[in-house]
């Protein structure tokens, strides 16, 4: 059973290939100012999450948490892994060497920090440019939605054209799934 089957099988995905959940989660990321505003602080939120694994004393449980990370996000694709895997050593280190070594209280409020500013700037994403709730699913939020952010990116350096035009096609399959705040929403 491949890795694509399993995450369907057990209901983590949405969608009943990774091409359709990568689409949903391309329809409730689509104004590109809500995807910029996640491609920055749905990072933030991971560091967040991380420094505070750290803080408690689990000092070996934020390197399993990188690595899973890595290795599901190249079971998907190898270079978004890759990516992927960058970004989750290079905010490591960060933590590491600036978040862990302040003096107690102030890293547990630089984690508080991070995490309230990283969720509450992707919610104003979601209600302001996408003008809906976010889907609040955790396997989404956790996993799907960074893969896909690390593979936007490589899609706008012209990466898997076709793949990128195959998960556009299928976006609007999701069309009223969203719970909308106000207005109309519009896609980019």
């Amino acid at each position: 059973m491949s890795f694509v089957a399993f995450l369907v099988r057990w209901g983590l995905f949405k969608g009943r290939t990774l091409d359709e959940e990568l689409a949903y989660v391309r329809y409730f990321h689509n104004h590109p100012t809500n995807v910029l505003l996640h491609t920055i602080f749905a990072h933030l939120l991971l560091l967040s999450f991380l420094a505070l694994v750290r803080v408690v004393g689990h000092h070996t449980l934020d390197v399993v948490v990188v690595a899973a990370y890595s290795i599901g996000f190249m079971k998907l694709d190898v270079l978004t892994g890759t990516l992927g895997c960058i970004a989750f050593v290079t905010t490591d280190a960060v933590l590491r060497h600036i978040v862990i070594p302040l003096p107690y209280p102030a890293n547990v409020a630089v984690v508080i920090l991070c995490a309230a500013l990283g969720g509450g700037m992707q919610l104003l994403g979601h209600i302001h440019y996408d003008k809906s709730m976010p889907a609040f699913r955790a396997f989404e939020a956790f996993f799907t939605t960074p893969f896909y952010l690390y593979l936007n990116i490589l899609f706008r350096l012209g990466y898997k054209e076709q793949w990128r035009r195959r998960i556009e096609a299928k976006t609007m399959m999701w069309k009223g799934s969203e719970r909308k705040i106000y207005g109309e929403r519009t896609f980019h």
